[in-house]
């Protein structure tokens, strides 16, 4: 069985309050496959799931030494971010230990990617960090933080190396 409005598993049967056995009804779809019908005095919680999009806080730190005038930008592929135009970049918080630190708040179901930039002057003459663009998956979590280093990415990988028996 099915939720016709969601096409979930019966969760959301279970996640409703079941006062009488009439809640729910049955039906079969073109497919002939039974689902569960709300009906449409009560709310059906999937329905809320999908209203409001969950949203996850994300911080980001860099160590990064300016000179006189010079601060950072974090610039990303969301509009958060500026949408890699670096004139609608999230400007960054210097703080002692030169630490620069951006705060902002995403989808938890969107990925994205994103870049420093050392900006000095008016206007700005900028210079972005070099390598590859850095991913951020939120993957449903509420709060993410990164403390990442100048032109370093970090990368994770592991090795399966089978061992032969010995005979």
């Amino acid at each position: 069985h099915r939720c016709a409005q969601c096409r979930l598993c019966r969760s959301c049967k279970f996640a409703m309050p079941m006062s009488a056995p009439e809640t729910l009804v049955t039906a079969r779809t073109a497919e002939s496959e039974e689902v569960d019908q709300h009906p449409s005095s009560e709310v059906n919680p999937c329905d809320e799931a999908k209203a409001a999009p969950t949203r996850c806080a994300v911080t980001l730190k860099i160590k990064y030494v300016t000179n006189p005038g010079e601060y950072l930008l974090v610039c990303g592929s969301i509009s958060e971010l500026g949408n890699w135009d670096v004139s609608h970049a999230k400007r960054m918080r210097w703080s002692d230990g030169h630490v620069w630190t951006a705060e902002l708040s995403v989808n938890s179901d969107s990925e994205f990617e994103y870049k420093y930039v050392a900006c000095v002057g008016q206007p700005p003459s900028h210079r972005w960090e070099q390598g590859y663009n850095r991913k951020v998956v939120p993957a449903g979590k509420t709060e993410l933080s990164f403390q990442d280093v100048w032109e370093s990415v970090r990368v994770r990988f592991s090795i399966y190396y089978p061992v032969k028996p010995n005979h």
